[in-house]
């Protein structure tokens, strides 16, 4: 799944919206961020604290 992500084409990218939603009704979260031209993720990550903007 590494050399996956490494060899992802990112290039195109301008505009992404992140956003957050729950997994399992009051369970864990996830934080989302997608590419708004093109209409797909780009990245997935757990939880939804202060670190998750990193992560992605």
């Amino acid at each position: 799944m590494t050399e996956a992500r490494d060899a992802a084409d990112y290039s195109d990218v301008v505009r992404v919206r992140i956003a957050d939603t729950a997994k399992r009704r009051n369970q864990s979260y996830i934080s989302i961020m997608a590419n708004l031209d093109h209409q797909r993720t780009v990245a997935v990550t757990q939880d939804r604290d202060k670190g998750a903007l990193g992560r992605l």
